[in-house]
């Protein structure tokens, strides 16, 4: 949880020496079928039977063996379950975000519920930093797309030959109103700890052309380079194992041993975190996974003990810290410039999570409509404003 460090560098560059990884386990055969999915414009408010968690039948039941089967998208795949299962000791967290939602959204003002009468944006920048919306339940959703920009940011800054790539395949080299058409990154997945960014989507060959062969340190199983200059010591991992392209990036001070983890997923190896029960749990409840086609543009989840911190910048009193016991957060965000909806989905598989009442006194504001449904193992609270 480094991000501090991220928002005070003049300028927003960054500079460090961080670990290599050279590890990440064995090749396979590409299996996978999944699509890129276009980010709809607008959703309408959830009904109580979209949002209704599947609870288990028995209630004496095991939550974690009862936990509901998930159709994960890729991004969801590519979270490393060792990670998020506390075995270093630490803890962790993720955010996913859609780029085609982020590149129109990020310069935009939302303009709806709590948000009408404040000045802020998705956009990578100290003041929406230090200045989040002052809702509860849009402080964390509202980080986990300003980490996409953090960590996009960061990737284009930091690494001399890498970065201007990437910054031209998330159509941040094209004038204003052609970035979209120039645009070839479809979604940014962040981790926490370790410290990684995955860019899902990539010209993978065109990562390559940039890279020199002093840079490669492996190709097998999974390519494996280290970057240039002052970033000559951190990972960069490029794999065409999947149906879309990903380029793994380091973009915090790990060790080797934490990143092969990550670099294991790149090419189905090890397990995946949406095996974890708790995490099925919290996304069968959330407008993710296989009973929705697109999925939310922002996803964030703090599975088992793993939280965001935010290093001050205004998150540290969300209401989180309200709630009871809980395994596993996930929240989503869809937003345009004058609707949002916003859905915090709680599990806790070792006892009851928190209840409706809780999620409601917690997060509920004046304006707008809200839905909450609870299970044994999972409640969800959903607000939503046009």
């Amino acid at each position: 949880m480094r991000r501090r460090r991220y928002l005070q560098v003049a300028g927003l560059t960054l500079a460090g020496g961080l670990a290599g990884c050279n590890d990440a386990g064995q090749a396979g055969t590409p299996e996978s079928t999944d699509t890129p999915t276009d980010t709809p414009t607008e959703t309408p408010t959830p009904t109580e039977e979209e949002q209704e968690p599947t609870p288990t039948d028995d209630d004496q039941g095991d939550p974690e063996a009862d936990a509901p089967n998930i159709d994960p998208p890729l991004w969801m795949k590519l979270l490393p379950q060792k990670n998020f299962t506390n075995e270093s000791g630490d803890s962790t967290a993720f955010a996913r975000t859609d780029w085609k939602w982020y590149l129109q959204m990020r310069n935009t003002s939302p303009n709806w519920g709590p948000t009408s009468d404040e000045d802020w944006t998705f956009g990578f920048a100290i003041n929406n930093a230090e200045n989040p919306p002052s809702a509860d339940i849009l402080k964390t959703p509202a980080w986990g797309a300003l980490l996409a920009g953090i960590d996009t940011d960061v990737t284009t800054e930091v690494f001399p030959n890498l970065g201007p790539e990437i910054a031209r395949q998330c159509g941040l080299t094209a004038d204003e109103g052609e970035r979209e058409e120039a645009r070839i990154i479809d979604e940014v997945l962040t981790i926490i700890n370790p410290g990684v960014a995955m860019f899902i989507g990539a010209d993978t060959d065109a990562v390559r052309d940039v890279l020199t062969d002093e840079q490669k340190v492996a190709d097998d199983p999974v390519e494996n380079y280290g970057g240039a200059g002052d970033a000559d010591s951190r990972a960069i991992l490029i794999s065409d194992y999947w149906s879309r392209g990903v380029v793994l990036v380091e973009t915090g001070d790990q060790e080797p041993e934490d990143l092969r983890p990550v670099g294991k997923r790149l090419i189905d190896e090890g397990e995946s975190a949406a095996t974890i029960p708790s995490l099925r749990w919290a996304v069968s409840a959330a407008n993710i996974g296989s009973r929705y086609s697109t999925g939310a543009p922002v996803v964030t989840g703090e599975v088992n003990e793993g939280r965001f911190d935010f290093s001050d910048y205004g998150r540290s009193d969300r209401s989180v810290a309200q709630l009871g016991a809980f395994d596993t957060l996930v929240t989503t965000l869809e937003a345009t410039r004058s609707a949002g909806t916003v859905q915090h989905s709680c599990s806790n598989v070792s006892g009851p999570p928190p209840t409706t009442e809780q999620l409601r006194a917690a997060y509920e504001t004046v304006s707008g409509t809200w839905n909450t449904a609870e299970g044994e193992s999972v409640t969800a609270i959903t607000g939503a404003w046009n």
